[in-house]
């Protein structure tokens, strides 16, 4: 079994260019409960899944669905939006391409939000979707 945030943390962290935006923290890890949003950083969460759906009678493969969230943490709106930027643009590079070390082939882009700008902390959340095929 893969660690599909993981997967997704690794596609950031290997297409990052620092010279767009400096590169902050990422965490993939559901340990990590609270953030310190004077520093930037990046969490990486599975939203839901895998989800298999098996194809009709007499099937050998089945699809493979995991819904990820990609939420941004900083002190800046300006920065907030770089890095939305630069997560979309690391995102895009590998949207067809086989994600490295998994069995997924498609990244889908669900939806992207702006969720509060209180206090002088900006938040952002980006969800997308795993998807591939997988032998029995």
């Amino acid at each position: 079994m893969t660690d599909d945030a993981k997967i997704v943390r690794d596609i950031l962290n290997d297409n990052w260019d620092t010279d767009n935006v400096a590169k902050p923290q990422f965490y993939y890890d559901d340990s990590i409960k609270n953030h310190d949003y004077r520093k930037d950083a990046i969490k990486i969460y599975v939203r839901s899944g895998p989800l298999k759906k098996h194809f009709d009678v007499g099937y050998t493969n089945y699809k493979v669905h995991t819904g990820i969230t990609i939420d941004l943490r900083t002190s800046s709106r300006d920065r907030m939006l770089a890095l939305r930027d630069e997560v979309n643009r690391c995102l895009g590079l590998t949207a067809v391409r086989k994600s490295p070390d998994s069995n997924y082939s498609v990244l889908l882009f669900d939806s992207e939000r702006q969720v509060t700008g209180y206090a002088g902390f900006w938040h952002y959340v980006i969800e997308i979707t795993l998807s591939g095929r997988r032998a029995f």
